[in-house]
């Protein structure tokens, strides 16, 4: 396999920070732009495993308010 994109399998793949997993969720994540300050909203692809990663951690900056 080499280290270059594929497009033909890029959309399926998960979006969190070097994972090669396939995607099995997509949310529609609203952010918080570092440099501008701006919020944004887009749709994310996560792996399982990410996916529940980020819900656990949604979950806990909720209640620690």
């Amino acid at each position: 396999m080499t280290s270059s994109t594929d497009p033909a399998t890029d959309h399926m793949l998960c979006m969190a920070v070097d994972c090669k997993a396939i995607a099995t969720k997509q949310v529609l994540c609203e952010m918080v732009m570092e440099k501008t300050g701006k919020t944004e909203r887009h749709k994310i692809r996560f792996c399982e495993d990410h996916y529940l990663r980020q819900m656990a951690y949604q979950y806990a900056m909720e209640h620690k308010k």
